[in-house]
């Protein structure tokens, strides 16, 4: 029987938050989630895990910035696209046209009291339908 060893994931850590990015964000095709959609979606999700790798449910998170001309504060909390990301999955739909945007915006864990968790992670997206999903995970690291 073959024990699975849990894979190790480099975090961006800048020392001053319990949580930090996990790698790095990850540009790829929403059809690997969302089989039944096309190429004319576009999001950001992920999912955060605790200092054990265990998922998070209930955490919340911010997307700031600015896409395709519109001013974009939304927030969600993790566990609420757990069909499609695991347990504590989060998911923000930007639009119905996939476009390119360079590092106009940035998700970050928050608490309650919307005071930050974790780093803003700044990200860019693509106009390619097999880029039009952007995967952030989060980790606690303290």
């Amino acid at each position: 029987v073959a024990v699975e060893t849990p894979t190790a994931y480099p975090t961006t850590d800048s020392g001053d938050y319990p949580f930090a990015v996990e790698g790095q964000p990850v540009a790829m095709a929403n059809i690997v989630f969302h089989p039944d959609y096309d190429c004319q979606w576009q999001g950001v999700a992920g999912k955060v895990l605790d200092l054990q790798g265990k998922h998070l449910v209930g955490m919340l998170l911010r997307l700031t910035g600015t896409y395709n001309g519109r001013t974009i504060d939304m927030t969600t909390l993790s566990g609420g696209a757990s069909k499609w990301y695991g347990d504590s999955g989060y998911e923000f739909v930007l639009g119905t046209k996939a476009i390119d945007s360079r590092s106009t915006l940035a998700v970050q864990v928050l608490d309650q009291s919307l005071r930050p968790l974790s780093d803003r992670v700044v990200f860019d997206t693509y106009s390619t339908c097999d880029k039009n999903l952007t995967l952030i995970n989060f980790r606690q690291v303290r």
